[in-house]
């Protein structure tokens, strides 16, 4: 069952990166549904910083995956809210590896485009996949059971398809992807450490995967020491 924003009531600190259209989005939901919690956004782009300042809302100009490697913790913030055209989990993990290891992005296996629902493929080691076939509601509340469009129950959590994956020599690692206010999701800094220390002990090819219910990015690479 998906994680819920009911059981996160208490957040204190939440980072939104990116301040486009869908960090806008987020912030306005995340300000409704967390009126406690300090938002701040990280956006690289001074005329989008300079728009999205507000009370209660604290603006950083920079480029949020570097912004992750210099101030993140495991503890702080309590919630990441990725909203920049990247996979924020493996370009984090990717920045984090490179002092020692040399990534190397490798062509996604047909036999995993084969088990994933509408794949699409991305540049070369990424793709993405779908349970759905239509554009989503903005404010989807992701019930655990059924979809809201077709109301009719999923065939499976994505995350949890995921994470199940037996691909050749890959391993898969999956960040969860939580859901904070309707269409809003996010994670812990501690699911990203865990991930990474987990991706160290490895010595097969990764397939990294952020996923909710429903939706995922999946990116596959091999990593060798330097």
């Amino acid at each position: 069952m998906s994680k819920k924003y009911q059981n996160n009531k208490g957040l204190t600190s939440i980072w939104i990166l990116g301040g486009g259209n869908f960090g806008q989005k987020s912030l306005a939901s995340l300000k409704i549904k967390h009126p406690k919690a300090v938002i701040t956004v990280i956006e690289k782009e001074k005329n989008k910083s300079i728009s999205l300042k507000t009370d209660h809302v604290n603006v950083i100009e920079s480029d949020g995956i570097c912004y992750l490697d210099r101030y993140m913790t495991k503890t702080n913030p309590d919630i990441i809210v990725p909203a920049i055209p990247v996979h924020v989990a493996y370009e984090w993990t990717r920045k984090k590896l490179t002092p020692k290891f040399n990534i190397k992005p490798t062509s996604i296996p047909d036999m995993l485009l084969d088990e994933l629902p509408n794949p699409i493929i991305g540049p070369v080691g990424m793709a993405y996949a779908s349970i759905s076939d239509f554009m989503c509601p903005d404010n989807c509340p992701e019930p655990a059971e059924i979809c809201i469009v077709t109301k009719k129950p999923r065939i499976y959590l994505l995350f949890q398809k995921l994470k199940c994956l037996n691909v050749g020599s890959f391993k898969s690692f999956v960040i969860q992807s939580e859901q904070l206010a309707p269409g809003v999701g996010g994670y812990s800094p501690k699911a990203l450490f865990n991930l990474l220390s987990a991706i160290k002990k490895s010595s097969s090819p990764v397939l990294l995967s952020t996923a909710c219910s429903c939706h995922g990015v999946i990116n596959a690479f091999k990593f060798i020491r330097k």
